[in-house]
């Protein structure tokens, strides 16, 4: 099975869904800090994958990685770290977080 490296974090292709996460800093209620290391999000969005019973593909780019889920597609910066608010719209948009 091929390996993709996005985000500083290794994942599996479009066979699995498995992502090694990076470490996030949570604040004090247990939510997404300021800046969210991109592989957390990444194992955020497999996670909304594997709940909703469907299987995220992802795609490399230049500086953002492509994700489609079921008939959703979005990207995600491969910068190391995400700001929350951004996390939060693209977790919002894939049906994970409200």
């Amino acid at each position: 099975m091929p390996v993709v490296r996005f985000c500083g974090a290794a994942a599996t292709s479009a066979d699995g869904d498995r992502a090694k996460s990076m470490t996030v800093d949570l604040n004090s209620k247990g939510g997404l800090s300021t800046i969210v290391k991109c592989g957390e999000l990444v194992g955020r969005i497999n996670k909304i994958a594997h709940a909703q019973g469907r299987q995220a593909v992802y795609t490399e780019g230049r500086s953002h990685t492509k994700v489609v889920l079921g008939d959703l597609q979005t990207t995600i910066p491969r910068h190391g770290e995400v700001n929350e608010n951004t996390a939060r719209g693209i977790l919002k948009y894939l049906g994970g977080e409200q």
